[in-house]
C-alpha cells in the first residue's frame, strides 16, 4: 500500500494514480471478504467460538462495503473528479446496514 498511496498523493489531479490506488484497496478488501468467508465457515474449523447466523450475516455484509466503495470509486475516477468524495458512502452504507441489523435483528453491534 505505501506505492500507490505515495503514487496517489504526489499525483492526486490525475485519474490514472487514482484509479490504480482505490484497485489496489478493492483488491485487499476483496481477499478480507474472501478470508471472512473462510474463517466463518464451519468446515475449516479455524474460530474456536461459534458465532451466530445472524451476527455472521452482518460481519459479512460490512465486509462488502469496502471493496465495492473503493472499486466504484476507481471506475469513476476516469470520468469526474468528484469521484474521490464518494468515499463518504463508506460511512453511510456501515450506518444503514448497522441501522438495519439493529432494527430487524436486535443486533447491538453498531458501536462496537
Amino acid at each position: 500500500m505505501p506505492f500507490t498511496s505515495a503514487l496517489y498523493s504526489r499525483y492526486i489531479n490525475f485519474h490514472l494514480p487514482t484509479q490504480i490506488y482505490c484497485f489496489n484497496i478493492a483488491f485487499t478488501g476483496f481477499i478480507k471478504v474472501w478470508m471472512s468467508y473462510y474463517i466463518y465457515n464451519p468446515k475449516n474449523k479455524i474460530s474456536k467460538h461459534p458465532i451466530d447466523s445472524i451476527r455472521k450475516k452482518y460481519y459479512l455484509v460490512r465486509s462488502w462495503i469496502e471493496p465495492m466503495v473503493f472499486l466504484i470509486t476507481g471506475l469513476m475516477a476516469g470520468y469526474t473528479i468528484w469521484s474521490r468524495t464518494f468515499f463518504i458512502v463508506i460511512f453511510v452504507a456501515q450506518f444503514i446496514i448497522g441501522r438495519y441489523f439493529e432494527k430487524k435483528h436486535g443486533l447491538k453491534e453498531r458501536f462496537k
